[in-house]
């Protein structure tokens, strides 16, 4: 990281020091092609722009203030809290790990190390944090928060296990369709059962006929019907530029996945033109005169 400077406050110069040894409290320089070495909140800003695709993905580097007057996302409202606007929208922050490119600005550090914004991004992939409601401590939540933890926990370790909890939502809904053709054919199966009023020994066309019910329940085209819909899902992706996959026969295959439609515009017209000037060479030295 940079060494930015800061300003000590039993002194009237400037100092530069390591940003390890930067502390909440200390005023921080910030310059083109600077580093910021933590969270700082911006009091002088002279046109200041911050690259922060490391952080939030922004493709452009965002220009920074000094005011608090941002409002809540979709409404007219002033935020008063942190909570109710996003990382992205606090643009009177400099954020640790983002890179200054271009203008000057000065800010009071806010937050170090593990308590940034980029710290707690990786303090949470390497921590597991238990759901809420699953604590046993029942002299802070009272003397049935035991028992209410105890089987709050046990459905979590089942639900894991079936996969009702755990993957994406689609998995987790394709789980549950499949538990509730399981339990509907089983629910076919006694009802069959019934019918032939539980005669012992079951005949073996009764018993056939049962399982070949339950069979019938699963739709054969589900595969199907889940393979189309994830394709035209991906069309229309693809249509809006979130997506794109081309592969040209000219020259390497070109895969992009880039939710930014001008960087996307930008790249791909560019491999385009350099895979056409060498396809144009090419064939100028295969056929002389053609072009």
């Amino acid at each position: 990281m940079a060494h930015p400077k800061g300003i000590d406050g039993s002194r009237s110069a400037d100092i530069t020091s390591p940003s390890a040894e930067v502390v909440p409290g200390d005023i921080i320089h910030l310059k083109m092609g600077d580093t910021v070495p933590a969270d700082v909140r911006l009091f002088d800003a002279m046109n200041l722009n911050c690259d922060e695709s490391s952080l939030t993905g922004e493709a452009i580097a965002v220009e920074k203030i000094t005011t608090n007057e941002i409002h809540v996302p979709g409404t007219d409202q002033l935020a008063t809290s942190e909570d109710e606007v996003g990382i992205a929208d606090r643009i009177n922050i400099a954020y640790a790990t983002t890179i200054v490119r271009k203008g000057r600005g000065r800010g009071i550090v806010i937050s170090t190390g593990m308590q940034t914004e980029v710290g707690k991004i990786a303090a949470s992939t390497g921590k597991k944090r238990r759901k809420a409601g699953r604590s046993m401590n029942w002299k802070k939540y009272g003397k049935a928060q035991p028992i209410k933890g105890a089987m709050r926990r046990t459905y979590d370790f089942f639900g894991k296990f079936l996969g009702l909890t755990e993957g994406t939502p689609l998995q987790i809904k394709l789980a549950k369709l499949a538990y509730f053709l399981f339990f509907c054919a089983l629910l076919l199966a006694v009802v069959v059962f019934s019918v032939n009023k539980w005669k012992l020994p079951l005949p073996n066309e009764v018993i056939i006929y049962a399982i070949s019910t339950g069979i019938a329940i699963i739709p054969e085209s589900l595969v199907a019907v889940l393979t189309i819909s994830m394709v035209v899902a991906t069309t229309v992706m693809r249509k809006a530029n979130v997506v794109v996959r081309y592969v040209l026969r000219f020259f390497a295959p070109l895969t992009l996945y880039q939710a930014d439609r001008q960087n996307l515009a930008i790249s791909l017209l560019s491999r385009l033109w350099a895979a056409s000037q060498t396809f144009a060479r090419t064939r100028q030295a295969h056929l002389p005169g053609v072009l």
